[in-house]
């Protein structure tokens, strides 16, 4: 299949599966209840936010992304394959609990991550990332990244964030973000060669004077750092 024909179809690219890449879809279809390559990532950011902003800024990260608009493909085909999906729409899952007691707010906010980690347990869907925000106070928010290991590995995942935070703060400072090149995903995976742990959540708290952050980072139109720590 040549490009022009890729275009036509809305796809960038389609290319073979690393080893490690297999080993992972092998395991994920034979188990596909297990959830042990499904990655979730929480942070709370504490500060003003523009959610509305935030969801912009998470769509552009996906768009400049390779491997955030792949999926794969291997009941049709002679091999697995994986295909780089030309324009992917990336929402942002926005719920608020502000209003709600601790319980119900607990309650609601469990039931989203376990609905987030359930929608990866299918290696034929669309998205195999997923980003969402939950509104817990007037000044606070959950951040929560779900995401398959087939896609990321543990540096990828920070390297998004920032990109995300970077993107964020230029905006808010009236900035147009300075973002590095993406590597194609033939690159990103080339730099992969150790097994990260999967299958648990991280977490984390960001404390953010100024405007907010989802990880520290260079800002190009600095005014305060933040800082991020552990919850």
């Amino acid at each position: 299949m040549n490009q022009t024909t890729l275009a036509r179809k809305g796809i960038d690219a389609v290319m073979p599966l690393s080893p490690l890449q297999e080993g992972i879809l092998f395991h994920s279809i034979q188990d596909p209840e297990s959830n042990t390559y499904v990655v979730q990532y929480s942070a709370i950011i504490e500060g003003e936010l523009d959610a509305t902003l935030v969801e912009r800024c998470w769509q552009e990260t996906v768009t400049s992304h390779d491997a955030l608009r792949t999926n794969y493909v291997w009941e049709t085909t002679a091999q697995p394959l994986q295909v780089v999906r030309g324009n992917i729409q990336s929402d942002l899952v926005k719920i608020s609990t502000h209003e709600l007691d601790r319980v119900a707010a607990s309650t609601i906010t469990e039931d989203l991550l376990v609905r987030e980690r359930q929608s990866l347990a299918d290696m034929k869907a669309a998205r195999l990332i997923r980003a969402a925000l939950v509104k817990q106070a007037d000044n606070q928010h959950l951040f929560v990244l779900t995401y398959h290991h087939i896609l990321l590995d543990g540096w990828s995942l920070f390297r998004i964030l920032e990109e995300i935070s970077t993107r964020y703060a230029a905006y808010k400072d009236g900035c147009v973000p300075v973002i590095e090149g993406a590597p194609s995903i033939g690159r990103l995976w080339s730099g992969c060669r150790r097994k990260t742990p999967v299958g648990r959540k991280t977490t984390g708290r960001i404390v953010s004077p100024d405007s907010p952050r989802l990880l520290r980072s260079h800002r190009q139109c600095a005014r305060q750092g933040t800082t991020l720590r552990k919850a």
